[in-house]
């Protein structure tokens, strides 16, 4: 489980994806996020 953008981008990078940074993974057009993605997500 993604708690972060940082988390997404790891599990991008480990599935063989290169160059992957969490800035990218924020605005890439390639995503569908799904239950709101990382501008609503709780920051506990």
């Amino acid at each position: 489980m993604a708690y972060t953008l940082v988390d997404v981008a790891e599990f991008l990078q480990r599935a063989g994806m290169d160059d992957v940074e969490a800035c990218d993974v924020r605005t890439a057009n390639w995503i569908e996020w799904r239950g709101g993605g990382p501008g609503v997500w709780d920051h506990r």
